[in-house]
């Protein structure tokens, strides 16, 4: 690593981010600084092997017991901007289709920190996080199955 080097939150909200490879939102978020957190939230159907498919890319799994994991990433992420423990971090770049996470690019702008949308360019992305956000990168794979590791 750079001594410079920006450090960058990763947050995926994996169910809107649905056939993506991980390794490739990884990389696509490590354009922007070195990776110092890397988490993946999931839902209540995410099955084993899907955390294994995480953690075997380096992302930290987040499993939430309800359907809607956008409230738990959204006090997460909002906790990376705000709190002090978290100073060191640069960027936060959230991969994600969903536009309701446009709030936290104004709350990241508040505490002087850039924020990254990544989102999948199979779905359709909203138009605001395009515009919202300091960056916006599209991940075109399809490589991950996700169907596959997802519980029916």
């Amino acid at each position: 690593m750079k001594g410079l080097e920006s450090r960058v939150a990763l947050l995926v909200d994996a169910p809107n981010m649905y056939g993506c490879c991980f390794s490739e939102i990884s990389n696509t978020a490590s354009k922007y600084g070195f990776l110092d957190i890397k988490e993946i939230f999931f839902n209540k159907h995410a099955s084993s092997k899907l955390n294994e498919a995480a953690i075997n890319n380096g992302y930290r799994p987040i499993v939430n017991s309800i359907e809607d994991i956008d409230c738990s990433l959204a006090i997460r992420a909002s906790e990376i901007i705000c709190s002090p423990r978290f100073n060191h971090i640069q960027r936060l770049a959230l991969a994600s289709n969903d536009g309701d996470f446009c709030p936290l690019a104004y709350l990241a702008r508040d505490y002087r920190k850039e924020i990254i949308f990544i989102s999948h360019v199979n779905d359709p992305t909203s138009q605001a996080l395009m515009h919202v956000g300091d960056f916006h990168e599209t991940v075109i794979s399809k490589r991950f199955d996700y169907k596959k590791y997802h519980k029916t």
